[in-house]
């Protein structure tokens, strides 16, 4: 569903981020993890076609991504950001509503199967009673439910998500890591970042650690997500790394 293929990323020709290759397939887990200014937001915003590549190629299916008309780009992938607090005051639903333009013809209005689409969404993430509440005067927490809802709604194929979890209580990050496991039960391919690699460790199929403009490793969690690794990716002591994971086994 998607490959890098010898990528380079950065931003008016100063690369930050060389030689990244990847293949995700259909209902595969993939998880980027690097300390901060490590590329980690330049990368996603290559995946999503707004930034182009110093070099390489990123395919979606059988075609490079900068050959994809908006449309089709927008029926195949999704993006969940960070949440943030909205400028306009539309509903939960409204919100979720908004991943099915993309099905939608010019000027056209949601019909009634779009609507029940974003319910189902809403349920999926629990969040149903939030459907008439303005997304401005929910939590953080609620907003990042909503835009994953507004995600599932768009029923893209591949899901790019930006640290998904960062805002949420510990109950809905369990909520959180549960749908990323159905979605990969259900054949999507999933790419997301993360700086929790208690995380990685349940959902990944493989990671992606890089640092230092390059990638340091890639693979499986088991093989990668040690604490001598972690601990040279974000430079701590291993012992540290090995006490924190330890409570999360």
């Amino acid at each position: 569903m998607l490959e890098l293929s010898d990528l380079t990323v950065g931003h008016r020709g100063r690369a930050v981020l060389r030689s990244i290759n990847l293949r995700l397939e259909s209902g595969q887990v993939a998880v980027l993890l690097g300390p901060n200014g490590s590329g980690k937001t330049t990368l996603i915003r290559t995946l999503l076609g707004h930034l182009p590549p110093l070099w390489g190629q990123v395919w979606l299916g059988r075609q490079p991504l900068r050959e994809w008309s908006r449309v089709a780009l927008a029926r195949t992938l999704a993006y969940v950001p960070q949440a943030h607090q909205g400028l306009f005051a539309f509903t939960v639903e409204e919100v979720v509503l908004m991943g099915r333009t993309a099905h939608l013809g010019v000027f056209a209005l949601p019909s009634q199967a779009d609507r029940r689409i974003a319910q189902a969404a809403l349920e999926q993430m629990g969040i149903p009673h939030l459907a008439e509440k303005p997304y401005t005067e929910v939590s953080g927490g609620e907003r990042q439910l909503a835009l994953l809802a507004r995600a599932l709604a768009q029923e893209a194929q591949v899901l790019v998500l930006d640290e998904p979890t960062s805002n949420l209580d510990f109950g809905n990050q369990l909520r959180v890591l549960a749908q990323l496991e159905a979605l990969r039960d259900q054949g999507k391919a999933v790419f997301l970042s993360t700086h929790q690699p208690e995380h990685a460790r349940r959902v990944a199929d493989q990671v992606l650690l890089v640092g230092e403009g390059s990638v340091l490793g890639q693979g499986s969690p088991q093989t990668w997500l040690t604490p001598e690794n972690l601990g040279r990716l974000y430079r701590v002591e291993p012992q540290h790394i090995e006490a924190y994971l330890g409570n999360f086994r």
